[in-house]
């Protein structure tokens, strides 16, 4: 196994932890300090931290020009392979020079993949908004209230954990309040919603799940908050023109709960099918904890693979998205981590044959959902170890024909959210990090070390990052003008043109950071 060396090359006005470049800090620190009284509204906790645009075009314009497209659903695709596939401005030479060009702040927890779609941002948070935001400057364009679910022994009632999928200029996702929503993208009116389940304390349904649209309907995975009460886990059929639900897959067996289904359902255009990963439930139901194959028209159950019982671990279940991926022969397989800490390969014609193989990813509960890119699979982990070392997170590169690990890269925290791949970077955020990879050798080639955690997945798209955090903010990763062709660094850096008010900002929170 190839061990990277963790080296992490930044550029001074991406970092908020103390090893930013000392000179750089302690000069625009003595600034702030002069100057933070008439300055308040740059201060920490003061809200919405958003760059006019008359500054962004004096100081830090976009180079997305150059390249990237829209990232409009979870993990980019149907098929959820999780890779921006026409960014070109971005790459392992040009992404140290990745700045922070705002940030947002919601009202609460942010758990979804932040979508972009033309000049917006979409997330949503549990405060229980839907929100969107200005590509350019990071100001609110709308916010829609969808709902809230209590219980489950959170102190906070949940918002939306639906990532939205765009699709003609509507959103579509499960609110945090039962029902299917379509919201106009555009000013973020309802346009229709369905009801999916009972969110109540006493019932526990909650929408972890995105959507999934395919062929004019929109699959939703069922689960309950925290299996606590359960409920009967399943999928929805949508039908989008007539808003019903036309067809529902229970699967727990009659009579009995479980066997939610946690992930969102992938299409696979090779088999012409829908897979699914379901949850936990009674040990005597031949669909709780397994792989399931769907037919798209009937969610008829085509195969299906469950862990046998006694390999099962207290709170086991598979709660990621099951992804499309193919070996270096061709062969069609289907990967999703288990919470026993084990990443699975099914072939996709017949996941009844079960699995080809399985490795061990972490010593903890999985959550992070796979990126198929580059002929390779990126998955996160929580807790694992490497060699001796127990560390607290990490990404793996794994080759699919075989299982083998390829490479993997600590990370300070668990990494929680999905990969995102990007013209040979691998984005993923654990613990209080946003990192950047090299997708060939699991070297670190950008970090941005925050005041927050993550746990959701961050986004590329038109030449930028994307990414939210546990405490509601919404951060955006763009590289300055003439910076794109490599890595700049001492006094060039310091006395590039950039904002004043911009960089006073961002400097605030480092020095915040380090004291």
């Amino acid at each position: 196994m190839q061990q990277p060396h963790r080296t992490v090359v930044c550029h001074a006005a991406n970092r908020r932890a103390p090893n930013v470049r000392t000179s750089r800090v302690l000069l625009v620190a003595s600034v702030v300090v002069a100057t933070a009284l008439a300055l308040p509204s740059l201060l920490p906790g003061s809200g919405t931290t958003a760059v006019p645009t008359s500054t962004i075009a004096q100081g830090t314009a976009l180079s997305s020009s150059t390249g990237g497209s829209d990232w409009t659903m979870y993990m980019s695709s149907v098929t959820h392979t999780g890779i921006e596939a026409h960014e070109s401005a971005l790459s392992a030479a040009t992404a140290p020079n990745l700045t922070e060009l705002w940030n947002f702040t919601t009202g609460g927890r942010i758990v979804e993949q932040p979508v972009v779609v033309g000049g917006s941002v979409y997330i949503g948070s549990w405060d229980g908004n839907e929100y969107s935001v200005s590509l350019s400057n990071g100001s609110l364009q709308w916010k829609t209230y969808v709902g809230q679910t209590a219980g489950c022994g959170f102190t906070v009632p949940r918002g939306p954990a639906s990532t939205a999928e765009d699709l003609n200029g509507t959103l579509y996702f499960t609110g945090g309040d039962g029902y299917f929503y379509a919201l106009d993208a555009a000013n973020g009116s309802v346009e229709w919603r369905t009801f999916l389940m009972n969110n109540s304390p006493t019932v526990g349904f909650y929408g972890w799940a995105s959507a999934m649209i395919h062929n004019g309907a929109a699959y939703v995975g069922l689960a309950s908050g925290c299996s606590n009460p359960n409920i009967v886990g399943g999928v929805a059929k949508i039908r989008l023109s007539n808003h019903t639900i036309v067809q529902r897959l229970d699967t727990a067996p009659p009579g009995t709960l479980g066997a939610d289904v946690w992930g969102t359902p992938t299409w696979d255009p090779v088999t012409s099918s829908i897979f699914i990963s379901t949850g936990n439930g009674p040990i005597n139901n031949s669909l709780d904890e397994g792989q399931l194959q769907l037919n798209p028209k009937t969610l008829a159950i085509e195969s299906n693979w469950t862990v046998p019982v006694a390999l099962r671990v207290p709170d086991g279940d598979f709660g990621t998205t099951p992804v499309p991926v193919v070996t270096a022969k061709g062969v069609p397989l289907v990967v999703a981590a288990n919470k026993d800490g084990i990443l699975f390969a099914f072939n996709r014609t017949n996941l009844g044959l079960g699995p080809l193989w399985a490795t061990r990813i972490s010593t903890g509960p999985t959550f992070s959902s796979a990126s198929f890119a580059k002929g390779m699979i990126f998955v996160g982990s929580t807790a694992t170890t490497k060699g001796t070392q127990t560390i607290n997170g990490s990404v793996r590169a794994i080759r699919p024909g075989t299982g083998k690990v390829l490479w993997e890269t600590p990370m300070p925290g668990a990494v929680f959210g999905s990969i995102s791949s990007a013209n040979g970077l691998i984005a993923t955020a654990g613990g209080d990090e946003i990192a950047l990879l090299n997708a060939t050798s699991g070297a670190v080639v950008w970090s941005y070390i925050t005041n927050t955690t993550f746990q959701g997945a961050p986004s590329f798209a038109h030449g930028m990052l994307f990414e939210g955090g546990v405490d509601g903010t919404l951060f955006a990763f763009a590289l300055p003008a003439g910076h794109g062709k490599g890595h700049t660094s001492g006094l060039a850096s310091l006395l590039e043109p950039i904002s004043l008010a911009r960089e006073l900002g961002l400097a605030t929170r480092r020095v915040v950071s380090v004291l």
